[in-house]
Order: structure tokens, then sequence, then C-alpha cells
């Protein structure tokens, strides 16, 4: 057997270079965010499957086929390298499914997530358990690794794998060189150019059948890829063509008769066609379905060549006339795809298992129209058609069953063109005059620049001597000279006069600026006004800067706001920031006048990009260290490579909103260029907003934050933790309470807020909330009385309704209920929130309110409220309306770079560690006592340190983990409260993100100093709380962490002034005391927790801490000594009424009294 081991260290080493493809695909990797480099495919295991052997073979796989088992890191000095990854650390993922349709939809939510290729495997495999114990294979592949694995190397090893425990396969291990064209991103539609009737309508149209289900409806008018499949008979080709035919011989009559078809059909010429150059390397197709790499283009489907010429043409250029290099997106036409068809099925081979390959169709086509070809399992000639999303969905199945019946010899009904052809040609003959004697002007130049009087308007500029230096000549020679303004890739796309005419601009053509000119002047005498006003200075000029002048943010806004007001002239906040001054700003307002004139926009559009070509030049300058290149400098020619590109983009974007594509910057390579491509992220975020759900509707998407804690709702549930986000809380009322008044009192707590009436719906995999109307509240149940309860052990019944799983689609997310002490006779009241609806901001909100509702309900009286609370889910819906704070999150990903995620605190081989197996998300918790000595020294610290206390036992709790055992770097998460919007502070809902600290023990030697840490990390983070927890560890990663829980392993959060510890007001002015009773924790969702209770009990300062633990993560004895050793350190820091103790000191003489 071949050493596999061996042949990985060879092939991969440590750091090898990579392909140029590679680096290619690499660099579209990191610029795009949905999948589009990602394929899926899935394979239906029929028969008695052994899971756990599936498994255990599919992550044996990297140790027997080297290709899996690679990563990709870029290096500062080296740039891209590609080496070994750790095979042992490969994860096999198993989630259980209600059916295979559930699998292909769930595989094809993981093809949009980007593939961290620094850490993980190009190839994910994925164990889908169904209902009646059926089982789906389901394969993530990337396509960076096209022309390196075979899927039969794969599978055959897999099944030697899964069949004998070992691979007994005896393969070379080989990689393929590919040649031809390959595409990175998708090619130009055939519906913008050759074939616009098949374009999507805007226009719904309707099936509206009895018996048809609503999904199915709902499919066929969905904008999505779509793939259709057939049959025939192997020897329709040879009835037809008179001879049998090998499989190269199919596929050129294949694509000659598609061609043909589509031409007869649409009174076209001919039709650009690309076929795979080599089908022989079916095999290394990475997206598993159909060849789409390798490629050859073909011009084809004209009808006046014979149809066996033709087909033998193809056959030869196919078998002679193999292209050698290889070319990524240059190809600037549309074209459409005929091509070979792949099943790697055919090479599964498992003991009492046949494995089917699932029809999947391509979430991101690279053609608009593919067609493939190939011979099934039968011997027939199967097809198989994609159309992508932009294509109509009542098209694909009429083309292909056209096309099918053609292929038997049926003609063609050719639509009425010839009509319409003529009322055409006369439409055009002014404009084919004016490309006419555009294309005499640029032969001239052609003639001159390359000194060749015998050059034609078809000659070739290229064929002639040009290149980029003279052609740049050209290129300014015709617009200074002539007016003729022409781009530089379309001189190299269309080299010839005659073509490059049809792409150039003439100033014929360009609407005169005069009355738009004279609409700016009255612009900028308002706008100026309006500074004047606005900053108190009435000696402020046009030129100059508002931002000189005293104007911020909150000016800036006003501004606007009355320029839109007043004078009906929109003004973007990014444009008044980039271009300050009045002059500058009324160059890009939009008056009411202006919206549907179509000349003004392309008068904004022409200065947005003279704009946007002198931002990118100024970012090339910089970047290169040279100052002497123009607009016109290929950024490359100029020292220019994919790092620094990388840097130029997120520069770009980050200072200037501005959105560049990696494949545009490598296509597009100068300053003009690439400012045709650009995109301004404002006006993205404006269509997105206009295509918000309308304010005021009841139904709302997902706060930021409620989107991070549904995701962790959606993880968690899959092992059956549905109540881990539960917010329990229990009250001991001293006194007798009456429950009927204090559950209408509560009513009227769920009318005054929105957010505690919400229920939560996945809607075709985005999640909505919808507000139950007021009054439909009594139409659910949520409010019991002790007269109504059945149990008699008040702990086992507090137990249960803290356990209680939410139906969030069909209840009310909160739950009420009494129950009197059979023994005291006290009552006692499960409070039950889930936490998706409250947070401990509103827990205190809720409790003032209640307070007082319930005096007003005593006296018989509606309570009357000083103002109205702005509803949480139009919260939701400003927020969600526009992108996220990219500053914001930049904030978090800057300070947490290459931050390794954390680990339980404790290494596996403690002398304390758990033997036991726990259960995921199985925890408990311990209560830690401080005495009033110790808190009286914990206060007088924080006072000195001009800290809070949570500062100082946050930094106390650090410290002690630091001493058993936690890095120098210590991740710490924290909740915040999220709101940085005074309008909405009277709200009740969910705002509170979760957010990352780092605390840094490195050069630290005193408590001061440490305190000085915590308390500034806290307080420099406030202003970018809010972007929850889940956004900045996918930015981290660049995609869904592949782990179960969160980056840190501790969590510690504060409990302020807690109002569960209180009274009720009487109309007598008597107090109905209460008291909150602590939880019993079984479950836990985070590794390490520790909530700091500061309270008042009975009139009393009280503080103590509450650790939770995942059971998992600590043993019992580990718990105790984590428990000890925090107490010890709040005695110790107690102590530091200055803060100067050392550190290191306080570390001897606590681990000195703790058993380690």
């Amino acid at each position: 057997m071949t050493s596999n081991k061996h042949h990985l260290q060879e092939k991969s080493g440590h750091g090898n270079a990579v392909t140029e493809f590679e680096e290619r695909v690499w660099m579209h990797h990191q610029q795009n965010e949905d999948g589009t480099s990602q394929y899926s495919a899935a394979y239906h295991l029929i028969g008695k499957t052994n899971i756990g052997r599936l498994v255990s073979s599919l992550s044996k796989l990297p140790q027997f086929v080297p290709s899996l088992n690679v990563c990709y890191q870029f290096d500062e000095d080296a740039g891209l390298l590609k080496s070994e990854g750790n095979a042992a650390s490969q994860s096999i993922n198993i989630e259980a499914v209600d059916s295979v349709q559930d699998a292909i939809s769930h595989l094809q939510s993981k093809q949009s997530t980007p593939i961290v290729l620094e850490t993980q495997s190009p190839i994910q495999f994925t164990v889908y358990i169904c209902e009646e114990s059926e089982v789906v294979l389901g394969v993530i592949s990337h396509q960076i690794l096209n022309g390196e694995v075979s899927w039969k190397e794969i599978f055959e090893v897999l099944s030697s794998l899964y069949n004998h425990g070992l691979s007994v396969i005896d393969s070379a291990i080989q990689t393929s060189n590919l040649i031809g064209f390959t595409p990175l991103s998708k090619l130009r539609d055939l519906s913008e150019s050759r074939l616009p009737w098949i374009k999507r309508s805007t226009q719904d149209i309707e099936l509206v059948q009895t018996g048809v289900s609503e999904d199915i409806s709902s499919y066929l008018q969905a904008p999505v890829a779509r793939k259709f499949a057939a049959s025939i008979q192997r020897n329709s080709y040879e009835k037809r063509f008179g001879r049998t035919m090998s499989e190269v011989e199919i596929l050129a009559a294949t694509a000659v008769l598609f061609a043909r078809y589509v031409s007869e059909s649409n009174g076209l010429e001919s039709l650009d066609v690309f076929v795979p150059a080599d089908i022989s390397q079916k095999d290394r197709e990475i997206n598993g379905s159909m060849i789409e790499s390798g490629l050859t283009h073909l011009t084809l489907g004209d009808v006046n060549v014979d149809l066996g010429q033709a087909i033998t043409e193809v056959v030869a250029h196919l078998n002679s006339e193999r292209p050698s290099a290889a070319y990524y997106d240059t190809f600037s036409e549309s074209a459409a795809l005929v091509t070979w068809l792949v099943d790697p099925a055919d090479y599964i081979s498992m003991q009492d298992v046949e494995a089917k390959k699932l029809p999947v169709a391509p979430l991101h086509p690279k053609f608009e129209v593919s067609l493939g070809v190939g011979i099934d399992k039968q011997g027939e000639l199967g097809f198989e058609l994609v159309t992508g999303s932009s294509v109509s969905p009542h098209i694909g199945a009429y083309l292909f069953e056209q096309f099918i019946a053609y292929i038997d010899g049926e003609r063609v009904a050719k639509p009425v063109v010839e009509a319409q052809s003529i009322l055409l040609k006369d439409a055009l003959k002014p404009v084919i005059k004016q490309t006419r004697s555009i294309s005499d002007v640029i032969l001239a130049e052609f003639r001159e620049a390359l000194a060749s009087d015998n050059m034609t308007k078809d000659d070739d500029f290229f064929d002639f001597g040009g290149h980029s230096l003279i052609a740049t000549r050209v290129i300014g020679r015709l617009l200074t000279n002539h007016g003729i303004e022409v781009h530089i890739n379309d001189l190299f796309s269309h080299p010839t006069a005659t073509e490059l005419a049809r792409h150039a601009k003439s100033d014929d053509s360009i609407e005169s600026a005069t009355e738009a000119e004279t609409m700016k002047t009255s612009y900028v005498e308002l706008i100026l006004a309006e500074f004047r006003e606005a900053l108190a200075s009435d000696t402020m000029t046009a030129t100059d800067d508002f931002f000189d002048f005293g104007g911020h943010s909150l000016i800036a806004t006003r501004v606007i706001g009355k320029l839109l007001t007043n004078h009906g002239i929109e003004v973007h906040i990014n444009d008044l920031f980039s271009n300050p001054t009045a002059e500058e700003l009324a160059k890009l307002a939009k008056g009411d006048d202006e919206i549907d004139s179509i000349e003004t926009t392309v008068v904004q559009a022409d200065t947005k990009k003279i704009s946007n070509v002198e931002l990118i030049l100024a970012e090339f300058k910089e970047a290169l260290a040279s100052d002497s290149m123009t607009a016109t400098d290929d950024f490359f020619d100029c020292g220019g490579h994919s790092l620094i590109a990388t840097r130029v983009i997120g520069r770009l974007l980050t200072n200037y909103n501005l959105e560049v594509n990696i494949n545009d910057l490598f296509s597009y390579p100068t300053a003009q260029s690439l400012a045709e491509h650009a995109v301004s992220r404002s006006s993205v975020q404006e269509e997105d907003q206009g295509a918000s759900s309308q304010v005021g509707s009841s139904s709302a998407p997902l706060s930021l934050a409620q989107n991070s804690l549904w995701k962790a709702i959606t993880k968690y549930s899959k092992f059956g933790l549905d109540n881990i986000f539960n917010l329990p809380f229990a009250l001991r009322f001293l006194d007798e309470v009456d429950e009927v008044v204090f559950g209408e009192a509560y009513r009227d707590i769920l009318v005054r807020h929105t957010g505690l009436r919400t229920q939560f719906f996945n809607n075709n995999g985005n999640p909505i909330q919808t507000v139950v109307d007021a009054k439909d509240i009594d139409n659910y149940k949520w409010f019991w009385t002790s007269d109504e309860c059945e149990s008699e052990d008040r702990d086992e019944f507090l137990k249960q309704e803290a356990s209680y799983a939410f139906d969030l689609e069909n209840e009310l997310p909160l739950r009420m209920r009494f129950i009197r002490c059979k023994e005291s006779g006290l009552q006692f009241l499960s409070i039950l929130f889930h936490h998706i609806v409250l947070d401990e901001w509103s827990v205190n909100l809720m409790m003032d309110e209640l307070v007082h509702a319930y005096k007003q309900r005593l006296q018989g009286k509606s309570p009357v409220w000083r103002s109205e609370p702005l509803p949480f889910h139009e919260f939701a819906r400003q927020q969600r309306s526009s992108d996220v704070n990219q500053k914001h999150l930049d904030y978090w990903l800057d300070n947490l770079k290459d931050v390794p995620w954390a680990t339980p605190i404790f290494p596996e081989d403690h002398p304390l560690s758990n033997t036991a197996e726990t259960s995921v998300g199985e925890g408990g918790w311990v209560e830690i006592q401080i005495e009033k000595e110790v808190r009286e020294g914990l206060y007088a610290l924080a006072k000195s340190q001009r800290a809070s206390l949570f500062n100082v036992v946050y930094a106390s709790i650090a410290t002690s983990l630091h001493f058993l055992g936690a890095p120098e770097k210590l991740i710490v998460g924290t909740p915040s409260a999220g709101r940085l919007d005074a309008e909405y502070f009277d709200t009740i809902g969910y705002f509170t993100t979760i957010v990352v600290h780092l605390v840094k023990f490195a050069g630290v030697k005193t408590v001061a100093e440490l305190i000085a840490q915590v308390k500034n990390n806290i307080n420099e983070s406030m202003s970018y709380t809010d972007i929850p927890i889940d956004l900045i560890e996918e930015g981290l990663v660049e995609g869904e962490p592949d782990v179960d829980g969160h980056m840190f392993e501790v969590f510690i959060q504060l409990h302020a002034k807690n109002k569960f510890n209180g009274a009720l007001e009487l109309p007598n002015g008597d107090r109905l005391d209460f008291q909150q009773v602590d939880p019993d924790k079984s479950e836990s969702g985070l590794g390490l927790q520790f909530e700091v209770m500061e309270e008042v009990v009975n009139g009393e300062q009280v503080l103590r801490v509450m650790m939770s633990y995942m059971s998992n993560n600590y043993s019992s004895a580990q718990v105790e000594l984590l428990s000890d050793t925090v107490s010890a350190l709040f005695a110790e820091f107690a102590k530091s009424a200055k803060g100067d103790q050392s550190l290191e000191a306080i570390k001897g003489r606590v681990i000195e009294s703790e058993t380690v």
C-alpha cells in the first residue's frame, strides 16, 4: 500500500507556494462572503448505513487523501502559502433533520457560509440523519481544489475505509494542471443581450390550481437557480447521425445542436458556447455535478454549415487543439455552457449501501444557461439544464422540452422577428452613422500612433504593435482632440476600430449641463445659509469647511434635515463628511425636481466617478509610495500585489464607504477604470431602507442582539436544550398579595410594552417577530393564581417552571404562576421569561412600573403613565433597515485580531479533572458569599481607584483565574446594555449585547494597574457595544465559527441594585415586601459564569457572587477550588485600599493556601 503520509509531507510541506489559480480563487473567496466559490453535493445512502463507521471513515480520509489535508495562509513576506493542515482536528458534522429535503436545505445554507481556508479543509462533510433512518451524505467543496482532488480517489478510499477499516487503495498521488477557461465569477447573462425574453419579470405569475400546495406555488416564484433533467435513448444520436458515437462526439453533437436550437428559435446568427476541453478529467471537477472548468470557447449555430461537418469540426477542435494556458474571468460577452455531467456516486461502494446522487441545483451557477449531457447508469443519454436565478421560473422547462424535441428532428417555430428587425434597423440608422464616423476617427488615431497607414478598421490594435502605453496615448488624444471617450478595458477587449467604436462615447451623446449647473448655484446659496445659521457664523463662505467652523455629526444631521424639510434638497451624511464645503456639497445634492431627471442622474454619476477616481488614486499612491502615479497607470505595473490590493480595498471601504471587488481590481487595475466598478455603500443602504417593511406594521425583523440570540437558540435546540435561554425568577412575598390584582397590574405592563407580547416565527430561514394585538392578550394563558396550582411541593414546582420550554410561535414569551407554601403559608411567584424579550435593564423598568400599576389597580383605577415608551419592534426594524456599523465592528475585529479562542481554565490532565461523562449543557452553580468587611474593603478600593465596584470585582475574578492557569491574555465576555439611542431608554426588550475584552497580565504588577486596565477596556468600548458577539466572532474567522460555544470561556456580569428585592406600595402607605429566591440551575450554556449580585435586602447592602459552570468543563473538585480561590482574592483585594499590593505577592499567599 502507498505511504500516504509520505506523499502528504512531500506534497504540502510547510508553506509551499500556490498556483496562480489558487491565488485568484483565494482572493475571490476573501472578497465574497456568500459562498460563490463553494459547491454542494448530496448523496442518498440507501440501505443499512452504519453511522459510526461512516463518520469514523470520513474523519480518516485526510490521512489517505492528502489534498483534503491542506490549509491556505497569507504570509506578509511570502504571500499566499499552502501547508499541511491538522487532519486530527477536522470534525465531521452530524445533523438530525426531518426529511431528505430538509437535509438539502441545510446543506445549501452551509454552502453560503464561507469555509475558513486558514484552518479548515476545503472539503467539508456532513452526515444527515433523517426520519425513517434515511442517511444523506452532504459535501461542501471549495473551488480552490479544482484539479487537485479526484472524486474517484476520495470515494474509493472512503468505501475501503468503511468496508475494511483501512485503505487498500494503491493509487499514485496526481494533480491535474488546469487548462483553458475557468470562470471564478458569473459571466454576463444571455438575457441581457442575446435572449432578453427569458429574463425574469418583476411581475409574479401565480399558479392558482386547487390541490397545489403553497410551498410549491411559492417555489415557482422564488428567484433561485433551477435544474431540469431528462434522458433519451443513446441510439437517438446514432439514428440521426448514422454511426456509433464516442463521448467526445456526443458532447460535440450536443453543443452544436443546442447552439443551433437557440440560434434558430431566436433569429440569431450564432451563439457563444463554452465546452470542456478534456472530459477525461471529469472526476476532478470539484463541483461534483457538471464540468465547469478547463473550458474552451466556440462560436456555433451557423445553419449554413452542414450539421455533420460542424460536429466533426468541434470534435477535431477538442481532440487536437487543447488550450495550453489557463485563464479566468476574461470573457466579457454572454455565453452558454454545454458540458459533460459528473456523478461521483459511481465510486461509492459501501457494504449493504447503495449511493445515489441527489439532484441539487447550484446556488451560484457561473453561466445563466448551462446544459449538461452524460451517460447514466442505464447506458442512456442523460441531460440536465440549469438556469440561473435571473431567468424566468417558467422558461427553463419550456426551453428544455423544446430542445429534447429538437434532438429528435422536430422543427423549431421561429419567433416573428423580421418586422421587428426592420423597425430596429430604421431606428438605429443615426446611431450606425455616428458609429461609423467614430470608427473612422479611431482608425486615424490607431494609424498615427502605430505608424501604419495600411491598417484597416478590422485590424487588431495589438497585432500591429500596440501596447498599454500607446493605448493610453490614443485614448487621451481621442478625448482631447475629438471629444470621444474610450475606456481602457474596452480597448483591450475590443481592439479593432470597428468594435471599439460601438463602446465609445462622443460629446454629442452627452447632454448639456448648463441648467443643472444653474440649479447647483442656487443649492450652494441654500446650503451656505443653513451652514451659517447652524454654526452661528455670518462670515462663513461657500468654500469654507463645515467642520473647521465647529460643525460635528449632530449639527450635520440637523442641517441635512432642514435642507430636506425646508428646501426639498437631499444630502447624504457621507457626502457632507467627504465634501464639507457648500460649494462641493451642492454638486452632490438632489432636489425634488431632480429625482426623476435622467440628465441630473448622469451629471451626479459623473461627479461621483471623478470623486471615486481621485479617492482610489490617492490610496494607490499611498500604498505604493508613488506620488507620480496617474489615474491611467496600472496598479500592478507600479509594484502592486495581492496583499497591497487587499489593504487598498479595505481602506477604501473603511474610510470612504467605497466598495471594490478584488476581481475588479485585477481586471481593471487603473484608478480610472476601477472607479467605474466601485459601489458606494451609502447608495446600497438607501435602497435597502426603501425595501424595508412598512413602519407601523406589527411584524419586524429581529434586532441584531435578538438575531444573535436566535442563532444560539437554534444551535442548542439540536441538543434538546430548549430552555437554556429561559430567565427564571422567583419571589417570596412576606405579606399577603392580592393575586388577581397583581395579574391585572401585569396585564397593564403587557399592553404598555409590545416586546413582552411578541411571537417569533421562522420565515423561510429569516426569523421575524410579530406583536400580538393588545385586544388578543386574553386569548393566551400566561397567568395563574395559587388556587390554580395543583402542586404542593414548592421547590419542585419552581424547578419545573424554570425548565419550561416556550413555544415562541404560539405562546406569549412569559409565564407567571403563584404557589402557596404548605409549610409557611407564604405566597411564592414564579416569573419566567424567554431571554429574547427581556434584558436586565428591562427588569428594573418592569418592576418600577409594576409597583405603580399594582397600587392603581388596588384602587380600581387604570394606571396613568407619564409617557409612552417606543415599541421594541420599531427599534428592531429601524436597526435592521441599515447596515451594521462597520466602524464599530472594525473596532472589535482590530482589538481581538489573532487572539486564540478560549479553552477551559484547567487542562485536560489536571489532577482534579472530571472523569464522569456529562451531557451537553449540563451544569450547576455555587454561591460565593462576601463578608461585610470584605465588601466594604472592595468599595473603598473602587473609590480610591476612581473605578466602579464591578471593575474591582471583575479584576479580582480575572486574577484568581490567572493564578489557577488562565493564559496571559484572558478573554472575558460581559454583557452591555446595548442602548445607544436614548429614545429607547424606557422600552422593555432585549437590547443587551455580549462584548469581549482582553485582560492582559503581562507587565501588570499591582492591583491598581490591573483595575485601571479593566476600567479602560470597558469604558473605551462603550460606544461600540451595538455589535453583538456573533458578528464579532464571524468577522474574526471570516465565516461561521466551527465550535459549539463562544470565543470566551469566562463570563462576568453585574446585577446592580436588583429590584426583585423590594416592596409593592399600598394606597394607605404600607409596604408589601418581597424577596428574590435564587433559581436552581441545572443547565449552562457558558463555560464559567460569574454573576455579581449587588442588592439591598431588608435595607442592608449585600454583595455576593453566583458562579455557574458547565459540567463538561469543570469537575465538582475544580468548582470548589475555583470558588475558594475567588473568595480568597476578594479578601486580598479588599486589604489593598490604595491598590499598591503586588499581584505576585498575592499569588504566593493564595496559591499556598489552596490545593491545586
